[in-house]
């Protein structure tokens, strides 16, 4: 479950550069406006190492779920030794067979394999499937539905991984066709209490998440960006009359 979550951490930081970064700087270049290059961490690799559709993590581990004997220990032998052993973002420790590593994005995470399979068989039997798709619950019947946030279709094998990734994917391309507006939140102390800022983990979240980055890039162009129509009824007062109009 924990790698599902920041796998769609890791989707969203992608969006979030894509849109902060790779946009802002198109439209600097469209406009002529002059800028110095700045470097940033790109996490596609890590989503790529995660999802890619034939040697991506998921992939592998929704093998291991179809093979005859397949357990959890095997699918990590196969990472340790097939061609993602040498990945960047990838680390095993010698001291515990069971475990792997993810560099990702917002720093190391270390996962424990034991269970992963089980996991992520996760389904419904096809007889609760449908008592919850018949229930007199608008809500329950919705979510249950074959195209519903479950999404459980009678005699599928769908796993949870392939599941999370099917969604994470629809809401992907809703945001994608959104206007978006980031609101960075940020943990000020371990202990949850207010009042407490450990200054190390508040900048460790703001570096990995690219927020100096993107200060860095707004500031060396035009941050505020209202319609001329807007501007011009706020302004038109003081400016001279051959450049009025009417909006």
């Amino acid at each position: 479950r924990q790698l599902c979550i920041n796998f769609c951490n890791e989707k969203l930081q992608q969006h979030f550069t894509r849109h902060t970064f790779d946009q802002e700087v198109a439209v600097y270049k469209a406009e002529g406006v002059p800028f110095d290059d700045i470097k940033y961490i790109s996490n596609a690799d890590v989503i790529d190492l995660l999802e890619h559709k034939s040697r991506g993590m998921f992939r592998g581990l929704d093998d291991e779920v179809k093979v005859p004997g397949g357990s959890d220990d095997k699918w990590l032998n196969k990472l340790k030794r097939g061609p993602l052993k040498d990945h960047a973002r990838l680390a095993f420790n010698k001291r515990d067979p069971g475990v792997f590593l993810l560099r990702h994005y917002a720093g190391e995470v270390t996962y424990t394999v034991s269970g992963f399979l089980v996991k992520n068989k996760d389904r419904l039997f096809d007889d609760v499937a449908e008592c919850m798709t018949t229930s007199s619950n608008g809500l329950v019947a919705k979510l249950f539905a074959p195209d519903g946030p479950v999404g459980h279709v009678k005699g599928s094998k769908v796993t949870c991984s392939g599941r999370f990734s099917r969604q994470l994917a629809d809401l992907m391309r809703m945001l994608d066709a959104a206007a978006p507006h980031y609101i960075r939140c940020i943990k000020s102390n371990k202990l949850k209490k207010p009042d407490v800022f450990e200054g190390r983990m508040c900048y460790d979240q703001l570096n990995f998440a690219g927020v100096f980055e993107a200060v860095t890039i707004r500031q060396q162009g035009y941050p505020f960006r209202n319609p001329l129509s807007d501007f011009y009824r706020r302004y038109w007062l003081a400016s001279p009359p051959r450049v009025r109009y009417s909006s």
